[in-house]
């Protein structure tokens, strides 16, 4: 279904006319059809504009994911400001800072909640602030066009301090001009509304008339549990991360569970030829569709539909650009290199992002005049070359940011944090693979005489940084290497080796075979050769998707199913074996 270009809250509100009792969103046994989300939405909006609320105001928005946290964007939109999600799980230090960066004119939250925000903004209680003689059955009149603030996202900063991208209604709305949604397609928001993947997850299928399944944040850190969703709620469409598409396809079982999905958009990370090559082994019937975009950009720039067997190269291919885009290869002096030739990959658009907000110098370092065609474009810092076919390869970054599963980090930021622990004298980070997987290492440089642990590190990065800007793997050095210059050569830095981190504790050896067992698989998903059954699951490298991976052969050995948030409350082997031989007693 094809669209004019209108604001977001317009284009919603026109679904609304067409299918006023047509399920628009679903969570759990909550359902709220699209005329219920506009009053509820609307509500929101007329109680935002008595608070002060107009065009280009920043509201924030700090609840769990859920249909209130929806219903919070849609009222924010249609009341003429910009969305600036608040993720829960960030440590109060880091929200604190980013309510102030706007400054956030009022914050959306939940009664409960209340207190976690302190006094830096006013907050707005969507469950007990909100009058119940508010007019809420007439939309609102529109003060939005589609170059009008919509979101701020914000994305990690080389200053140390991150920094939000301001993005227009036609960031999110130019999208639409290039996918088309069956009536009968059913999708999902699986992606914090904190991340530039929600962008395409929560308005596309708003916009077009189809149900939305809304995830909640256990759902979408637990693939056991998202799988699930996926099969009971029949999603057809969906947009995934690579890395976690490639854990979902390796759980036991999934294939059965997948067979009602029939168009898959990955966007994020790196495509790589492995992945395309299982997945048609596991979802032949499928479509796949690999997808350039970033914060700046909106909801994408490129799409390549993916043909496996057309695959015979390890490329990681990005296609061609969609309506209203143009993508250029430049050199460092901003021509065009050769066919075949490496160069950085701008975008130009009308739909890109505002900027920066706060920070017209790196504003005007990223977004460029456009010598080409007029307006300006983005400066992605991302490598590419033009195939012969006409198809755009995309190479890495040609700067020192890395991208862990979508997140975009840069290591500036992570070096700072490091660099802040009083036991610390040097510190460095860089990206290296991991079980497979591209993961975040912290090198560390100990003062003389410390007894500096990983479970120390671990504890004063979670003050300031989110938990995906934490290393997976520590190593510790007596120096760093450096460049000619003097500066830390990140190429020279090693990759995890295979033995024990440094944790401060004693190793212990399993003692009866269920720790065996699972002393086993943890070494092989993590890539050690040692653990001890005290060892904690976190400080070895483990994450949600090793997680997943511990939790199917879990399955696999004992038929015991074992969710996330029991295997993170029992971190250690000796806990995890424990809780398997209770839950063996009780069946």
């Amino acid at each position: 279904m094809k669209c004019d270009l209108k604001p977001v809250s317009t284009l919603f509100e026109e679904q609304v006319a067409k299918k006023p009792d047509s399920v628009a969103l679903i969570q759990g046994n909550q359902t709220l059809t699209y005329s219920q989300l506009n009053s509820r939405a609307n509500r929101l909006a007329v109680y935002l504009r008595n608070r002060g609320v107009v065009p280009e105001s920043l509201v924030g928005i700090y609840m769990p994911q859920s249909i209130d946290a929806v219903v919070a964007v849609m009222g924010i939109l249609k009341a003429g400001g910009a969305y600036v999600p608040l993720a829960v799980s960030n440590p109060p230090e880091r929200t604190e800072e980013i309510v102030r960066d706007g400054p956030l004119s009022i914050v959306v939250s939940l009664s409960h909640l209340r207190r976690e925000l302190g006094d830096a903004a006013p907050v707005a209680s969507l469950d007990q602030d909100l009058p119940s003689n508010l007019n809420c059955d007439e939309n609102l009149d529109l003060l939005t066009n589609l170059d009008s603030a919509a979101y701020v996202l914000y994305t990690s900063g080389s200053t140390g301090k991150p920094k939000g991208v301001i993005g227009i209604h036609r960031s999110i709305v130019n999208g639409l001009l290039s996918v088309d949604y069956a009536s009968d397609e059913r999708c999902c928001l699986n992606a914090s509304l904190s991340f530039g993947l929600s962008l395409a997850n929560l308005f596309l299928p708003l916009m077009q008339g189809v149900p939305l399944i809304v995830l909640s944040d256990e759902q979408i850190q637990d693939l056991g549990l998202f799988l699930n969703v996926l099969y009971t709620q029949r999603i057809s469409r969906v947009v995934l991360l690579p890395p976690v598409f490639k854990r979902i396809l390796e759980i036991p079982g999934a294939q059965s569970k997948l067979t009602k999905i029939r168009e898959v958009g990955l966007a994020g990370a790196a495509l790589t030829s492995s992945l395309i090559r299982r997945f048609a082994e596991v979802m032949p019937l499928a479509k796949l569709h690999n997808c350039y975009s970033a914060s700046e950009i909106g909801t994408l720039a490129t799409v390549w539909n993916v043909r496996p067997e057309d695959l015979v190269s390890e490329e990681v291919v990005i296609g061609r650009p969609v309506a209203n885009t143009n993508i250029y290869l430049l050199d460092e002096n901003l021509l065009p290199v050769r066919s075949g030739d490496v160069g950085e990959i701008y975008v130009s658009a009308p739909h890109l992002a505002r900027g920066y907000l706060n920070q017209p110098d790196l504003t005007a370092q990223r977004f460029l005049s456009d010598p080409f065609h007029g307006g300006r474009m983005l400066r992605t810092g991302d490598l590419g070359r033009l195939r012969p076919d006409g198809e755009i390869e995309f190479l890495g970054r040609a700067d020192e940011q890395v991208k862990i599963r979508g997140y975009r980090i840069e290591l500036t930021e992570v070096e700072r944090a490091l660099s802040t622990h009083h036991h610390i004298q040097e510190a460095a980070a860089a990206a290296h693979e991991i079980g497979g997987d591209l993961r975040l290492v912290g090198y560390i440089v100990a003062k003389t005489q410390s007894t500096l642990t990983i479970s120390d590190i671990r504890g004063h990065l979670s003050r300031t940084l989110p938990a995906f800007m934490i290393p997976s793997a520590f190593i510790f050095m007596d120096r760093l290497p450096l460049s000619r210059t003097g500066k830390v050569d990140r190429a020279a830095l090693p990759p995890p080796g295979p033995e024990r981190p440094g944790l401060g504790t004693p190793h212990k050896a399993p003692r009866n075979q269920i720790e065996a067992a699972l002393t086993e698989d943890w070494m092989e998903i993590l890539g050690l050769q040692a653990i001890g059954v005290d060892d904690h699951f976190m400080e070895l490298g483990g994450d949600s998707l090793f997680a997943t991976q511990v939790s199917a052969r879990i399955i696999d050995r004992y038929g015991i199913e074992i969710d996330l948030e029991e295997m993170f409350a029992s971190p250690t082997i000796s806990k995890l074996a424990t809780h398997i031989a209770s839950l063996q007693k009780e069946s």
